[in-house]
């Protein structure tokens, strides 16, 4: 697990909702992960202060 995954784990453990990892293969043949997270979870982390968007 890299650094990015623990930190996220992280995060996500301190903000209340649910959430799931999907893990997936790039077609490098990398593994990531994405998470998929519930209302509760979403509106927490929009309003987190280490919450970016990418234009």
């Amino acid at each position: 697990m890299d650094r990015w995954c623990a930190r996220s784990r992280e995060t996500l453990t301190t903000l209340g909702g649910a959430w799931h990892e999907i893990p997936y293969l790039t077609a490098g043949g990398t593994r990531h992960i994405y998470h998929v997270v519930d209302a509760d979870l979403l509106t927490a982390w929009l309003t987190h202060p280490l919450f970016r968007m990418v234009k």
